[in-house]
């Protein structure tokens, strides 16, 4: 199952559908844990299946995707609150933010596997002693 396409408006135009805009905004407002709270509805059942079934990090990148190229500006206080906790400098577009979103999944996403590996190697998993 593949994860919804960018229509061919939004690639001729740069400005990606409010529905998806909102979802970012709405989630962003959990600060650093922004990813794990996106919420979507899809017209289609397939895509939705698609979302419903994705883990957070994915539906995350995904949404960062579709927000790459968006010119559209993000309202202040919005670009204000995100300044806090992401970014020392002001992101005006949504292109900017979901660049910025990305940088932040990606370290999310080294610091993971840095932290699994060192368990790993440990012999604790969950609690318990792998014997080796």
């Amino acid at each position: 199952m593949s994860a919804p396409k960018r229509s061919e408006q939004f690639m001729k135009t740069g400005h990606a559908p409010g529905h998806i805009r909102q979802c970012l905004l709405d989630a962003i407002d959990a600060r650093e844990d922004w990813w794990q709270n996106l919420e979507m509805d899809f017209n289609r059942d397939r895509h939705q299946r698609w979302w419903d079934r994705a883990s957070p990090q994915t539906r995350a990148y995904w949404l960062v995707g579709q927000l790459w190229h968006c010119r559209d500006i993000v309202p202040s206080l919005e670009r204000h609150s995100v300044m806090d906790w992401l970014s020392n400098e002001e992101l005006f577009s949504y292109a900017e933010l979901a660049r910025a979103l990305k940088a932040d999944l990606d370290a999310r996403s080294r610091e993971l596997e840095a932290e699994e590996e060192s368990v790993a190697s440990s012999g604790w998993i969950r609690g318990y002693l792998i014997p080796r």
